[in-house]
């Protein structure tokens, strides 16, 4: 064999060598099944890292029991006493309190602007003109769902229903307070009980309210005075952007322009609705609004809800699953439609073959599942 066709096979075999590595180390996956859904759709194409995953992370694995390979969501890691009971995960008993500060951390139910989101709301007062860009309030206004949100998720966009009531809401609003007495208001209602999130003062200033029934006082939960720009006392830092709320887990928490104000504040036990009020059948609903005072433009409007985790199963049921060392518990976003760990139990982590790192097609949403 010549030294030019040694050097040729030695160059072909180095490219094929790298060929291999590279299609290993970002080789696509593509999803199968609605176990994931909204974050994930059929069709979707993930690329992964090649390492174990964190809490919360999506992995693709081999089922211990058929060996097919899934992706699913990290719910359990090595060492943790997993146990699922009214629709929360609880970690060596306690609530799981996932970190929750965006909307975008939740399942996706409404994402809309101005004539849109309309649609879907309903308003109290006169003050409120709607455009195809937004909402402009002059004066005083609030507006609600038209209906009680369901447990059910936006999927690219469709709505997709259910019959039990949504549960753990939090709503997200792109806004701006154009002088200095307008505020804005995020409304959660829970039970009984009415939470509201008030940003007033034209910003300066971000208030936190319970109130127990109609006609009752409301109680101050948070009164915090906020930054005004560097020279300017007169101009608030959040007088606009981005304003977050959401009762979740028995904890508030309330996050503008990105920096959390109120991190899972606990607060007592809401009275659920009195059965001589309402029909014997009727579902204890949730329910979210959006109010203001003053002048205030309102754009975006995003409302979420947290993931209920179904106890159905054989795993993680009555006195829960102990997970040993490297082995993980995972779960489907959408548990009606998911055979997960409830079903085959803990997953070893040599079936594991990465963590997802991105999606590759198509782009444009999260893998929470909301539009980016």
């Amino acid at each position: 064999m010549t030294r030019r066709r040694r050097n040729s096979l030695l160059l072909l075999s180095l490219g094929l060598a790298v060929c291999l590595a590279v299609y290993w180390a970002f080789r696509p996956y593509r999803v199968v099944g609605e176990s994931m859904e909204p974050s994930l759709v059929v069709g979707d194409w993930l690329r992964i890292r090649r390492e174990l995953p964190e809490r919360d992370e999506l992995v693709i694995f081999h089922e211990p029991d058929s060996g097919k390979l899934g992706v699913k969501r990290v719910v359990g890691m090595p060492g943790d006493r997993v146990q699922l009971l009214g629709g929360d995960v609880l970690l060596d008993g306690k609530v799981y309190q996932r970190p929750l500060h965006s909307v975008t951390d939740l399942v996706p139910l409404l994402d809309e602007v101005g004539a849109a989101a309309a649609d879907r709301m309903h308003f109290e007062g006169d003050a409120m003109e709607v455009t195809a860009e937004g909402w402009s309030l002059n004066g005083n206004g609030r507006a609600f769902l038209s209906t009680p949100p369901n447990g059910g998720y936006l999927l690219r966009g469709d709505l997709r229903s259910a019959v039990e009531p949504a549960s753990d809401l939090g709503i997200e609003v792109e806004y701006q307070l154009n002088s200095a007495d307008s505020s804005l208001e995020l409304i959660l209602r829970k039970g009984q009980s009415t939470f509201t999130a008030s940003l007033v003062g034209g910003g300066h200033e971000l208030m936190v309210y319970r109130q127990d029934g109609a006609g009752t006082e409301q109680e101050l939960l948070l009164q915090r005075e906020l930054m005004h720009e560097e020279g300017a006392p007169d101009i608030a830092v959040h007088r606009n952007g981005t304003a977050f709320f959401t009762i979740a887990n028995q904890g508030l928490t309330v996050v503008l322009n990105g920096e959390v104000f109120l991190d899972h504040l606990p607060f007592d036990p809401v009275k659920p609705i009195s059965l001589t009020e309402v029909p014997a059948d009727f579902p204890q609903v949730e329910h979210a609004g959006i109010g203001g005072r003053g002048m205030v433009e309102i754009g975006r409007i995003r409302l979420g809800r947290d993931v209920l985790r179904q106890s159905g199963g054989t795993f993680a049921t009555g006195m829960g699953l102990q997970l040993a060392d490297g082995q993980y518990f995972l779960l489907g976003d959408h548990p009606a439609a998911s055979r997960d760990s409830r079903h085959y139990g803990a997953v070893s982590d040599d079936l594991i073959v990465g963590t997802v790192a991105a999606r590759w097609w198509p782009t444009g949403w999260t893998l929470r599942g909301w539009a980016e």
